[in-house]
C-alpha cells in the first residue's frame, strides 16, 4: 500500500483531513501524528473484530509506525507492509 492509498483508506474509514492538505502534499508528519488517522485507517482495513480489539490494533500499528521511523526507515516502507 502506498501512503496515498493509506490516506484514501483512512478517509473511507471516516478520517477528516483537518489540515485540508492538497492531495499531492498529504505526506506531512502531522497526518501520521493524528490518532484519528490511525483509528480511521484501522476501521477501513478491518483491524480488530470488536471495539477493544479495534482500539488495540490501531494503537499497536501506530506505535509500530513510530518504531519503524525510529529505526531509520521511511514512512513509505512502513505503508508498503500494510495490505
Amino acid at each position: 500500500m502506498t501512503i496515498e492509498q493509506a490516506i484514501k483508506k483512512a478517509i473511507e474509514g471516516g478520517w477528516k483531513d483537518k489540515w485540508d492538505l492538497d492531495p499531492e502534499n498529504r505526506h506531512g508528519s502531522d497526518v501520521f501524528l493524528d490518532p484519528s488517522f490511525w483509528q480511521s485507517l484501522g476501521k477501513a482495513l478491518g483491524w480488530g473484530e470488536n471495539d477493544t480489539a479495534h482500539r488495540n490494533e490501531w494503537i499497536s500499528r501506530w506505535h509500530d509506525f513510530i518504531d519503524h521511523l525510529a529505526e531509520g526507515k521511511s514512512a513509505e516502507s512502513f505503508f508498503e507492509t500494510l495490505t
